[in-house]
């Protein structure tokens, strides 16, 4: 909280949190945004027993495909919620376009950019065809769109954000 305060921002000011998947490295802060409406698939809320108030929206999918992901939600105009299981059940990845770029928040599809490159599987996963299924499209999706692909677990997630460094297969 010390970092995104010294940016100038308050946790006040967080509307909304799009959670990738239930595990604690992603989700271990949400009660220092009081005001934020929380983004997650049903079975992740449903895991991490959230209270059932207006601040948790589980995503239904209701806008269908999106590029060639099956299942999407769109949040705002530019910023799409995808169905991505595999890594758990309940995983998802976000894509905002902005600038003629799609950012993708990729949810532990892969831990690191080597991997995505290599087309290796993230070494957890609940449901390893699932899991292959989501990390070939993501990979198909990266190939036809320039995507700055943010590793969750790897420095490199945060140079490709800051570089604005499309991903190369």
């Amino acid at each position: 909280m010390e970092a995104f305060a010294a940016l100038g921002n308050k946790p006040e000011q967080v509307t909304k949190i799009l959670i990738t998947h239930k595990h604690p490295d992603h989700t271990g802060a949400l009660e220092y945004f009081p005001n934020a409406k929380v983004y997650i698939s049903p079975e992740d809320a449903d895991a991490m027993k959230l209270p059932e108030d207006d601040r948790i929206v589980c995503i239904t999918y209701k806008d269908g495909s999106y590029k060639n992901f099956p299942t999407s939600e769109t949040i705002i105009l530019g910023l799409h919620f995808i169905e991505a299981k595999g890594h758990i059940l309940g995983n998802s990845i976000v894509i905002l376009e902005h600038d003629g770029l799609y950012y993708m928040f990729n949810g532990d599809v892969t831990y690191c950019d080597a991997a995505l490159k290599a087309s290796k599987l993230s070494i957890v996963y609940e449901d390893i065809k699932a899991a292959r299924e989501t990390l070939d499209r993501v990979r198909e999706f990266i190939k036809n769109q320039p995507t700055v692909y943010l590793s969750t677990h790897s420095p490199k997630g945060y140079e490709n954000l800051e570089m604005r460094r499309v991903m190369k297969l």
